[in-house]
C-alpha cells in the first residue's frame, strides 16, 4: 500500500479500499489513519464537468466541409489568431469535438493549401 495515499483518496471520494501491505508497522500506523477519515467527506468538493457533446460528433464528415475547416483556419491563422482560439470557434461552427477539429486540420491542411495553390 506504500504510504497509503490512494487508500486515503478513495475514503475521502466515498470508496471502499482493498491492499496488503507487508511491513506490519507500516500498517497498524496507516490503519489508525485511514479509521480517522470521514467516508465521503470531499465528494461535495469535488469540481462539476459540464460535458457538452457536439452535435455533430461522431457524424461522418464530408470532403466540403473538411475544406470548409481547413479554409476558416487559414483565414484565422492569417489574422494572427491562437490555434487554441481557432479551434475552440472551429467546434461551435461546425459542431465538432476539440480532437476532431484537430486530427481534421493535421490531416488535411497541407493537401488544402497545395489544392489551392495549383488551382
Amino acid at each position: 500500500m506504500g504510504n497509503f495515499t490512494t487508500a486515503f483518496a478513495a475514503l475521502n471520494l466515498g470508496r471502499r479500499v482493498c491492499g496488503y501491505e507487508i511491513n506490519k508497522n507500516a500498517y497498524d500506523f496507516y490503519l489508525l489513519k485511514l479509521k480517522e477519515i470521514e467516508f465521503g467527506k470531499e465528494l461535495s468538493e469535488i469540481k462539476k464537468v459540464n460535458n457538452i457533446l457536439p452535435k455533430n460528433q461522431g457524424k461522418k464528415i464530408t470532403q466540403e466541409e473538411i475544406d470548409y475547416i481547413c479554409q476558416d483556419y487559414v483565414e484565422m491563422i492569417a489574422m494572427h489568431q491562437s490555434k487554441k482560439s481557432i479551434n475552440e470557434k472551429l467546434q461551435k461552427k461546425y459542431q465538432r469535438g476539440r480532437f476532431a477539429i484537430k486530427n481534421i486540420i493535421d490531416a488535411n491542411l497541407t493537401k488544402f493549401i497545395n489544392k489551392d495553390k495549383n488551382e
